[in-house]
């Protein structure tokens, strides 16, 4: 019994020598995913933590919306920190430990791009906690490979990253008649559908038919607000006075639909065009458009609102 303690006694001495040849005195845990998006769509929804649990794999803290927002996987917290350049820290605890790890978004191309997950650990000279450590990198790094994985799966479709689907189509409506006037404040539903009806009352007076939906256009300037309505028509119509006669270019469009929401989800989701306009590097030859699914002079609730965004392109 005596030479079964003293060899057990032995080989723990050895396993726990061993450990500092085997166990590296730093050990690093990294993981590398590519993902087919843009790196600037990819690290804007990475900065923002309190988009994080869109796409998280496991649960989140009750805080997920403030400050100590954390996330729980595979018997790890993860804390969003710091937000540099490029780059997110995200402190990852594990049994008693608290590590610093960066999440780095290097693009590739336009449309596809790396991430890359690191970790380091200062292996101590406690050879029991060295060997936890080792354990508990393990872990970890089995973690990140799924965390990553589900990252990947949710930011390859774009309308996550842009919170709308967003198509590809080409210009239907060639002749538009249209009305353009500066407002110092944001036209109401009064306003804008008395200069649409102007456009239809002129359509009539020369037997034109409206060919698709009445569409708007708001942009804010120096002054206030420079607002454009049009009416797309079968025929070309004469220009009279602040009414003009424009035919498109049969050109492209980027196309998003929007159901339920005022002004303000619209203008959201044409600030999340304009960043996908940017992220992929696509030129615009004009301003977006709204097109009046909805006759909003008739339908007061903005959750029953149907309005469909146009953003002209090359």
């Amino acid at each position: 019994m005596k030479k079964w303690t003293i060899g057990l006694l032995v080989v723990l001495i050895l396993a726990l020598i061993s450990s500092y040849f085997l166990i590296p005195a730093n050990l690093t845990i990294s993981k590398v995913v590519r993902i087919n998006a843009t790196g600037s769509g990819a690290d804007r929804f990475l900065a923002d933590k309190f988009k994080w649990a869109k796409w998280w794999p496991g649960e989140s803290s009750s805080a997920a919306k403030d400050s100590a927002a954390q996330f729980y996987y595979n018997n790890c917290s993860f804390k969003p920190g710091r937000k540099f350049l490029n780059t997110t820290e995200v402190i990852i605890g594990h049994s008693s430990d608290a590590l610093s790890s960066t999440i780095n978004v290097v693009s590739v191309r336009v449309d596809s791009l790396q991430v890359l997950w690191q970790c380091k650990i200062e292996s101590s000279f406690n050879p029991v906690k060295r060997i936890s450590q080792y354990f508990s990198a393990v872990t970890i790094k089995n973690s990140m490979n799924d965390i990553l994985d589900t990252l990947k799966t949710f930011l390859e479709k774009n309308e996550n990253i842009y919170g709308t689907v967003i198509q590809h189509t080409t210009v239907q409506d060639s002749s538009l008649i249209a009305l353009k006037m500066n407002f110092s404040n944001y036209p109401g539903n009064d306003t804008i559908y008395s200069l649409i009806n102007t456009l239809r009352d002129y359509a009539k007076k020369y037997g034109a038919k409206e060919t698709n939906f009445p569409m708007l256009g708001v942009r804010k300037d120096s002054t206030g607000f420079a607002a454009m309505v049009a009416l797309p028509v079968d025929k070309e119509l004469p220009a009279n006075g602040m009414i003009i006669f424009k035919r498109l270019i049969q050109g492209n469009l980027l196309v998003t639909e929007i159901n339920g929401g005022g002004v303000a989800t619209i203008e959201e989701k044409l600030h999340q065009m304009d960043n996908y306009v940017d992220d992929y590097q696509i030129i615009s030859p004009a301003m977006p458009f709204e097109s009046l699914v909805t006759n909003r002079s008739l339908e007061p609730d903005t959750a029953k609102w149907v309005t469909r965004i146009y953003y002209p392109i090359f």
